[in-house]
């Protein structure tokens, strides 16, 4: 034949010239024409390429129709040629009754171009055609697919999924489900589980799938498979102790074989199945705490994990409440425990903006574990069930602490310190209600007592071993009222902390989280609010002198003005661009914003100077702009001689 033939009329048998080539492995290399096998492909088929050797590469399939009629031919033509070649690659189907004489064409089943390109290989062009009545009930019928020597150079096709059907002279039968998976009216059917039908013969249309219950919403299905086999994964799973049905519907299922007349089932089919009974999560199986906190510093257990205990601290995130001021969890202990001293007990839950449990409950939470901020939790919780109420004892520990990581067996867990603590630190209290206690008396600066270098370097790793933060239940700043007491009354102007006080027997959660506050690093943290059993009271016990005892008679002090400034920049502190020591600030953006709050701020000044009765007095933070008589150091001298005259 000659270059660029159209394969629709080469109806004769040729001479047999080129070997099929078999076991091939890349149609983008091989560049014989022929006909050839690609079996390592993912999808493996046999493939026509034409070339000068090979004018018109075919295949042909031999066959009987005895007893049958309406015969149908399918197959697939797949671009298999990724290469640059590309050319217009036509492809026909013939026939013949019988093994010898001419073909013919048939007409419908004629592809002008099989593929794309160049560098392209994912065409595939489906092709179904019924054949004339004269190949009915034939003892011998032969199919050709035959394809040309293209102009250019020539891509391969492949010749896939070739599927021969017909009619039984005595008629069809209708199709129908032959099994189902479940099985009819089955039970305890696990509630991810995937459903199958199995139709007698191949059937089109997988939409004719419907999944119905009769306990909750209807459960919509994604169908895959076929065309006898069909797979119905439903889009949510199905919920414990619910009771569905399956609907086949007749109207939507016709046979995969389109030479038939119209031959849906003859009726619907329906198959029901139960699924298993829920468990009681407070019955069922689960890890213990220990197990997933380990004896080492992370969780020996991460991953989706079910766990119980019991609420010994609740700092969950209140109606009306800031996300931002609440640890937005809670603590639970499993009250029995594994007897082992170097696993903890106790794990946080964060449980996001819900506010779903109460000090005491005994808890079912399934969520993630994992660290956060080094500190073991589970989140994402999707399970959390109440099952009575509990108690839990505290656990005694004491400072100072064997190592830095020895309270690690402690994370999470309600405790108590049952001996007296002395408060070391109370610089953050205000500011973010939290405390430092120490051992034995308050901590010293390691230089004030020993020797700068190994002295004082050994001294202080030994103060670090000797305290804990108290903390109260929130993670805002500047809380209002300060939730702590002293000397069985809230902690006020008239009734402050200081340092030297002490409290004994604290009860609270060991909590390890962010320190915050300039610090680096996290720390352990007592917190007795909100604990289960939670108890704390700060007790005087270094009462402030009345006044210094003086052997001269020259008083001499020092004084901290906070930022005396009396040029103002009217921005609020939030705004404020040199609190944090941004380059170029502008001087005045210290101290007060306004006149009416540095009218707030002077008065307290000089009172608190001048009830010093000092004879020489040193300040600092106090506005740098000289000693004019408008300057900050000037309207405080001015307002000092007033206060005296």
């Amino acid at each position: 034949a000659a270059t660029g033939a159209d394969p629709q009329t080469l109806l004769g048998e040729g001479t047999v010239t080129v070997s099929a080539l078999a076991n091939q492995t890349s149609p983008n290399t091989l560049s014989t024409g022929a006909v050839a096998e690609f079996d390592t492909l993912a999808d493996p088929t046999i493939a026509l390429n034409g070339s000068g050797t090979a004018d018109a590469p075919n295949i042909v399939v031999t066959l009987s129709t005895t007893a049958s009629n309406t015969v149908a031919v399918r197959y697939d033509l797949r671009d298999l040629d990724g290469s640059v070649d590309n050319a217009v690659q036509p492809v026909a189907l013939q026939y013949r009754v019988g093994t010898s004489g001419t073909f013919t064409n048939v007409s419908s089943a004629f592809v002008a171009d099989a593929t794309s390109g160049p560098s392209l290989a994912t065409l595939v062009t489906p092709v179904t055609a019924t054949l004339p009545n004269d190949v009915d009930n034939q003892p011998v019928v032969q199919l050709r697919i035959i394809t040309a020597n293209a102009v250019g150079n020539d891509e391969w096709v492949g010749i896939d999924n070739i599927t021969v059907s017909g009619l039984s002279t005595a008629g069809d039968t209708a199709p129908a489900v032959t099994s189902t998976a479940p099985a009819n009216n089955a039970t305890g059917i696990a509630v991810g589980a995937n459903l199958t039908v199995t139709m007698s013969e191949p059937v089109a249309t997988p939409g004719a799938f419907a999944v119905s219950s009769t306990t909750s919403a209807p459960h919509p299905v994604t169908v895959t498979g076929g065309p006898t086999v069909w797979t119905l994964n439903p889009d949510t799973d199905f919920v414990a102790g619910e009771t569905c049905t399956v609907t086949v519907t007749a109207s939507l299922v016709t046979d995969a074989d389109s030479i038939d007349p119209p031959d849906a089932m003859v009726a619907n089919f329906v198959f029901s199945f139960a699924t298993a009974a829920a468990a009681d999560p407070c019955t069922a199986p689960f890890t213990p705490i220990s197990q997933i906190q380990g004896s080492g510093p992370a969780a020996a257990i991460t991953g989706v994990t079910t766990t119980k205990g019991v609420v010994v601290g609740d700092y969950e995130l209140p109606t009306g409440g800031t996300s931002a001021s609440y640890l937005r969890g809670f603590y639970i202990q499993d009250p029995t425990g594994d007897a082992n001293p170097a696993t903890s007990e106790g794990i946080f839950v964060f449980n996001a903006n819900n506010d779903s449990v109460a000090l005491g409950d005994v808890v079912v939470v399934t969520g993630t574990v994992g660290e956060f901020q080094d500190q073991t939790q589970v989140s994402l919780v999707s399970s959390l069930t109440t099952c009575g109420t509990g108690s839990v004892a505290p656990t005694d520990v004491v400072l100072p602490a064997a190592s830095a990581t020895a309270f690690e067996s402690f994370e999470g867990m309600l405790v108590r310190f049952p001996q007296t603590l002395y408060v070391t630190e109370h610089f953050q209290l205000g500011r973010f209600g939290q405390v430092v206690v120490s051992s034995g008396d308050r901590l010293r600066q390691p230089t004030s007592i020993v020797a700068p270098g190994a002295p004082a370097i050994a001294l202080q790793a030994a103060n670090n071993l000797s305290k804990v933060i108290i903390d109260d239940a929130l993670q805002s700043q500047n809380p209002d009222p300060i939730l702590f007491g002293r000397n069985g009354s809230p902690l006020s102007a008239s009734n402050t902390l200081r340092g030297g006080d002490t409290t004994t027997g604290s009860v609270g959660v060991l909590t390890y989280t962010w320190a915050g506050n300039g610090a680096s690093g996290n720390a352990f943290r007592l917190r007795p609010i909100n604990a289960l059993n939670g108890a704390l009271q700060f007790v005087e016990a270094n009462t402030r002198p009345t006044a210094p005892t003086v052997a001269g008679t020259l008083k001499v002090a020092g004084f901290n003005l906070l930022n005396f400034f009396n040029t103002f920049d009217g921005l609020p502190d939030t705004v404020d661009n040199c609190l944090f020591g941004t380059t170029g600030a502008a001087a005045d953006c210290r101290g007060a914003d306004t006149q009416a709050e540095f009218d707030r701020q002077w008065p307290k000044t000089v009172s608190a100077i001048t009830s010093l009765n000092v004879d020489v007095l040193g300040v600092n933070e106090i506005e740098n702009d000289g000693y004019s008589a408008t300057s900050a150091i000037a309207f405080l001298v001015d307002k000092l001689n007033a206060a005296t005259a």
